[in-house]
Parts: C-alpha cells; sequence; structure tokens
C-alpha cells in the first residue's frame, strides 16, 4: 500500500535560487526544507488575509 504522505517530489532549480533559499532556511531558523515551506506558506498566508 502506498503512503501518500510519505512521498518525496524533486525539484530542479539553479544554483543562485539553491542558495537563496538556504539563507531564508537559515534566517527562518528552520530544521528542515518541509520547516522552511511551511513557514513561507504561513507568512504569504497571514500576508494574504492582511491586504
Amino acid at each position: 500500500m502506498l503512503n501518500i504522505l510519505q512521498m518525496r517530489k524533486s525539484i530542479s532549480i539553479q544554483e543562485e535560487s539553491y542558495w537563496k533559499l538556504m539563507e531564508l532556511k537559515a534566517k527562518l531558523r528552520a530544521e528542515t526544507w518541509d520547516d522552511l515551506i511551511e513557514k513561507i506558506y504561513e507568512m504569504v498566508l497571514k500576508d494574504e488575509q492582511g491586504e
């Protein structure tokens, strides 16, 4: 049986974008890539709701 929650995806990005993401990850104190995505997602949604 396939467990959808554990499926991982890969994306290709340019090296400059990778280092920008690494900088965001450090500044937002995200321990994992999943943590970084959650933090960015919450920030964007909060910003949209405040408009």
